[in-house]
């Protein structure tokens, strides 16, 4: 890039999409690697701080299927939204802006060593 240019995806023509507010049950933090779920956990349920390890199969099954559609990056973080017992992407974001809430990071770190 020329100097004083910057790299950026998001441009005046990136889509927002924007929807009515919906009831959140339960929110789970999920870690990709390489188009694999990497760690994840529960971080909110009825809108309260809950951590958790434990995340019903559901909605692992769900974000396998996302992974199958979307290619962000080779590491990244999706948040899930369980509404009405239907799991949503509520947001993507980079790893190094997320925090682990109660991922195993062992684990997590061993699969950032293994990109490729």
């Amino acid at each position: 890039l020329a100097e004083g240019q910057c790299y950026a995806r998001i441009t005046p023509d990136t889509e927002i999409i924007i929807a009515k507010e919906k009831p959140i049950h339960q929110e789970i933090r999920v870690f990709v690697v390489n188009d694999k779920i990497a760690v994840y956990s529960q971080y909110k349920l009825g809108g309260e701080l809950n951590l958790s390890t434990i995340v019903d199969q559901y909605i692992i099954d769900y974000v396998n299927d996302v992974i199958k559609q979307i290619n962000i990056e080779k590491a990244y973080c999706l948040d899930i939204a369980v509404t009405n017992g239907i799991p949503k992407i509520l947001e993507t974001n980079c790893i190094n802006a997320s925090g682990s809430y109660h991922v195993d990071v062992q684990k997590f770190i061993i699969a950032v060593e293994e990109l490729n």
